[in-house]
């Protein structure tokens, strides 16, 4: 979601994943202005690396929503919506049950910085 923009997305939640990923069309239809200067390579994500330029954007999780949530994107076509580690581990306790097919959120405390 940016200004009056939104756009509903299925993604991946990867522990793996250091940060939190889409492809650049998403940043193209909220026209979301990017850090040209904050581009990030990554390894593990099809052939080679895909670089990645960040900006920030709000994310809706079920009844969360959370404003500047800092995301990367990029024009590579192996990048599929990814919920990573920097932006979305750091915010929710994440509980898997694979057998039973559930995924439990539970939204972790603010850290006060000062």
């Amino acid at each position: 979601m940016h200004g009056d923009r939104f756009v509903n997305v299925l993604a991946l939640i990867d522990s793996g994943a250091d940060d939190c990923l889409f492809p650049l069309e998403v940043a193209q239809y909220l026209r979301l202005p990017l850090k040209r200067d904050a581009i990030h390579r990554y390894g593990g994500i099809g052939e080679g690396s895909v670089a990645a330029v960040f900006g920030s954007v709000a994310l809706e999780v079920g009844k969360w929503t959370f404003w500047d949530f800092y995301a990367g994107f990029s024009d590579s076509p192996s990048v599929v919506p990814i919920l990573g580690q920097n932006g979305f581990f750091n915010k929710f306790e994440v509980t898997f049950n694979r057998r039973d097919e559930i995924l439990k959120l539970k939204e972790l405390p603010k850290i006060e910085v000062g």
